[in-house]
């Protein structure tokens, strides 16, 4: 709107009529407001997020915590995650874990079903890291007999 008010050299009240000033009017009010409102979610996303933040570190700081108990876990069966890719679970690691998935997930359901809630069960937790040790076992025998295949059809074409 600015920019036609500056190309045609017209005041507001003289390219508007009375009711399209007093609409324009209006019209900047409820977007002001609404405006406020978003600012106002925004604060209290913003604190509810630094709260969060903040039981995140203190749960990690707490030594018996489920996340420093799967984290010793994962030292004691040699995975590291480094901290130049960020702290993650990925690349070597992973297929240590795949290659490796049943103690790695037996530990990690003996501290699930030590320190789970009231309303979950034993057998919940113990058939999720079955399933779990399951796919783990499936995607390394595909991933093996898919490297078979591919050496086979390298010798092939020699």
């Amino acid at each position: 709107m600015d920019k036609l008010l500056r190309t045609n050299a017209c005041t507001p009240k003289e390219c508007l009529s009375v009711v399209e000033v007093a609409r324009f009017q209006l019209l900047d009010k409820e977007f002001n407001s609404i405006r406020k409102v978003r600012d106002d979610k925004k604060a209290e996303r913003r604190k509810m997020k630094d709260t969060l933040d903040a039981y995140r570190q203190k749960r990690k700081q707490d030594p018996n915590s489920v996340h420093n108990a799967i984290e010793r876990l994962a030292r004691e069966n040699r995975l590291d995650h480094g901290a130049p890719f960020g702290g993650k679970y990925n690349g070597k690691v992973a297929r240590k874990v795949m290659q490796n998935s049943e103690p790695i997930y037996s530990g990690v359901c003996a501290i699930l079903n030590a320190r789970k809630a009231e309303h979950t069960s034993d057998a919940y937790i113990d058939n999720l890291c079955k399933k779990t040790v399951t796919s783990c076992d499936l995607g390394i025998s595909s991933s093996r007999s898919s490297n078979r295949r591919h050496q086979q059809r390298r010798i092939v074409q020699k």
